[in-house]
């Protein structure tokens, strides 16, 4: 499947969409040459699985998913792929698995507690039984501008406790979240916060890292409080003192980063608890659910206040939003 809109390019493949007697020889073309310039193959001829997103960006590729094998799978940059000129820097980020990189006369056995950057532009080789995580390929002239000393910062093992890179897989975790950016600038923004990113974790310059913490780690930073705040937003204690050791930052760091995009924390809050209170209310699933219930699992102590500020912000009662649904046969 695959999606084009603007400057953001999206493929998803998947084991289950090929023919088990195929999938061995599908593979290397596949991979290899679709997603990433690598010669990546099983070994042996046990089946496999495998199953990955692909995004593409201005300056950044994202590659998200998981390989599985008995017998493992290997990836390589030979001698003949290089002379291609693709200079990319690759960082791996696992979630699950480990593997076994070698480049450079160096040798770095990772898991999910440590990253390890990469080069195309160099002979390389992954093998790996099975791993699930993110790749992400980055052209070497986006980065150098920003890191301090980048081919030192190649396999060498980057430890996953380091703010960077915690920022960074909790960012990337959103984007996939997310809808495809609409636009150009957009995707063009996704891409300086993730360069950003990465240059803070293998080491930026003193320029590159002052204008990076106020930018991609800002961003990312935002982006990692306003997703926990969804997923806690039926917690009646929402509050910038509560969240703040959660995200190792102070309680003014978190207002602050709300006031920066002319909102409040308490706004952000109120506003999504009535998001998802309209989705549950439309939501043809659960017929059964009371008004007052949905809206108490949502955070809101007071029926009255929350019926008043739903129809303020909808132009309609909770009653009316679940009785149109129903007059629409639950498709509204």
């Amino acid at each position: 499947m695959a999606t084009d809109q603007g400057l953001d390019f999206t493929r998803r493949f998947c084991a289950d969409d090929l023919p088990a007697r195929d999938r061995l020889a599908i593979w290397p073309e596949l991979f290899g040459r679709t997603i990433t310039p690598l010669d990546c193959r099983p070994l042996g001829r046990a089946l496999f699985r495998f199953e990955f997103t692909s995004r593409a960006l201005p300056a950044l590729h994202i590659t998200s998913g998981y390989i599985a094998s008995s017998e493992g799978v290997r990836s390589q940059r030979t001698r003949e792929l290089i002379a291609d000129g693709n200079d990319e820097i690759q960082l791996m980020l696992m979630d699950e698995g480990r593997y076994c990189a070698s480049q450079l006369g160096r040798e770095v056995v990772a898991d999910a507690r440590t990253a390890v950057l990469v080069s195309n532009a160099d002979v390389n080789s992954i093998t790996t039984p099975g791993v699930r995580g993110r790749m992400l390929r980055i052209p070497r002239k986006a980065i150098l501008p920003l890191a301090r000393r980048l081919e030192d910062a190649l396999m060498r093992p980057i430890p996953r406790t380091g703010e960077a890179l915690r920022l960074l897989a909790g960012y990337l975790a959103v984007l996939e979240q997310t809808p495809q950016p609409a636009t150009p600038e957009f995707c063009h923004l996704i891409a300086t916060h993730v360069h950003d990113l990465v240059a803070l974790a293998i080491g930026a310059t003193r320029d590159a890292a002052e204008m990076a913490s106020g930018r991609g780690l800002r961003a990312a930073r935002f982006a990692a409080i306003t997703a926990d705040i969804e997923k806690n937003i039926g917690r009646h204690d929402l509050s910038a003192e509560w969240i703040a050791p959660r995200h190792r930052v102070s309680p003014s760091t978190v207002r602050r980063l709300f006031e920066e995009r002319d909102t409040t924390l308490s706004k952000f809050v109120l506003n999504c608890r009535l998001a998802q209170a309209h989705r549950c209310l439309r939501d043809p699933r659960r017929p059964d659910r009371t008004i007052s219930s949905i809206a108490f699992a949502l955070g809101f102590n007071d029926l009255s206040y929350f019926n008043r500020t739903f129809r303020r912000f909808y132009g309609a009662t909770p009653s009316d939003v679940r009785e149109e649904k129903f007059r629409h046969g639950g498709m509204a």
